[in-house]
């Protein structure tokens, strides 16, 4: 359902996101953990289209969504909430 492929963002020299490799099956929980500043938000973020990745590929239900905006990635059923 869900596929994160080698995914990388940076903010100019500090790589935020270095190769992350994530997989999600319908019906499957997952959870994402780590200290601060180990990245979590930044990937969600990348995940739903708010950042785009530097490098590697998201797929959501079979279809790339790695380069689509938000409000697209949105209207296929998946987003986030803000605390």
């Amino acid at each position: 359902m869900l596929q994160v492929e080698e995914v990388k963002k940076s903010f100019g020299g500090f790589m935020a996101v270095d190769g992350a490799r994530l997989e999600v099956k319908r019906g499957e929980i997952v959870a994402v953990i780590g200290p601060n500043g180990a990245g979590k938000t930044t990937l969600f973020n990348l995940i739903t289209g708010i950042l785009k990745p530097d490098e590697g590929r998201i797929l959501f239900k079979g279809e790339d969504i790695t380069r689509l905006p938000a409000h697209r990635i949105c209207k296929r059923g998946m987003t986030r909430s803000f605390q």
